[in-house]
């Protein structure tokens, strides 16, 4: 049985957000990153909240969490108005909505309830209130925005559905100091996800216990800003469709797993169109 809890009250999307919330398609092929992992056994999953299927992070059957370092060494130090900018889609035939791109940092930052990675920072969340890798994505599905389709027409559309690219940013502003008060720069980059979050008290369990397959495409990873007049700035690239992943790797399956196995790589893909 599919179990979730926010993080926070999703936004309600009646008018601008902070990036378009429906990301730009091609119908050619482009290179992307593949967070695919494959669950020891989607029938285990548990609650925090239910103490009669309570989640028993010993158990060695429940999934719960990886992280595939894709990018080392960035050494940038995070600036006032910094986001994470990047897409992700949640393909049809995976068995969660979520996943992210994680962080880690030269120290822990000063706001409370931060830790050495985004993930673990209660900042880190996009502007629909999901947290930075324990993203549930599924809960989006609910909320509708108004766009135009191919005719020119108003439509009304679901913020979020598999098979289709959605745009996140997460301010980093809030993290860019140390307990010490000094400037904190971000090291590696990860694809990652986190089935249990034991501190926003979040579980994601999978909507087929028939099906192990968790799997998130990314693209267009970056860390932006505003400029003095208002455009859009890049001020690191991360990953934008190179050939090879950032560490310069095409794939790799070393990683830190909880009772799941996978790997982070480059395929090419080709979007159907987003209204």
């Amino acid at each position: 049985m599919h179990r979730s809890v926010m993080f926070a009250s999703a936004v309600l999307l009646t008018g601008a957000v902070l990036a378009p919330v429906r990301a730009q398609t091609t119908s050619t092929p482009e290179n992307v990153l593949q967070l695919k992992t494959t669950l020891t056994n989607p029938k285990v999953c548990g609650s925090q909240f239910d103490a009669a299927n309570a989640y028993d992070p010993s158990n060695p059957q429940a999934p719960a969490s990886a992280a595939l370092t894709v990018a080392r060494d960035l050494n940038y130090t995070i600036q006032a108005g910094d986001r994470l900018a990047y897409d992700v889609l949640i393909p049809k035939e995976s068995t969660v909505a979520t996943g992210g791109v994680d962080l880690t940092f030269s120290a822990a930052p000063r706001a409370k309830g931060s830790g050495a990675t985004l993930g673990e920072s209660f900042f880190a969340a996009d502007q629909f209130g999901q947290p930075a890798v324990a993203a549930n994505y599924d809960l989006l599905s609910a909320q509708t925005m108004q766009v135009c389709d191919a005719n020119g027409k108003s439509t009304q559309v679901s913020v979020f559905q598999r098979g289709q690219w959605i745009h996140r940013e997460i301010d980093l502003s809030a993290l860019r100091v140390d307990a010490a008060g000094q400037p904190v720069t971000i090291k590696d980059v990860m694809l990652s996800f986190n089935l249990h979050d034991v501190n926003r008290l979040i579980d994601i369990c999978p909507t087929d216990t028939a099906n192990a397959n968790a799997i998130a495409l990314f693209r267009n990873v970056n860390i932006v800003n505003t400029d003095a007049k208002g455009q859009r700035v890049v001020k690191k690239a991360i990953f934008n469709g190179e050939q090879n992943l950032p560490t310069g790797q095409p794939s790799l399956n070393q990683g830190t797993f909880t009772n799941t196995t996978g790997d982070a790589s480059v395929i090419s893909y080709t979007s159907t169109s987003n209204p």
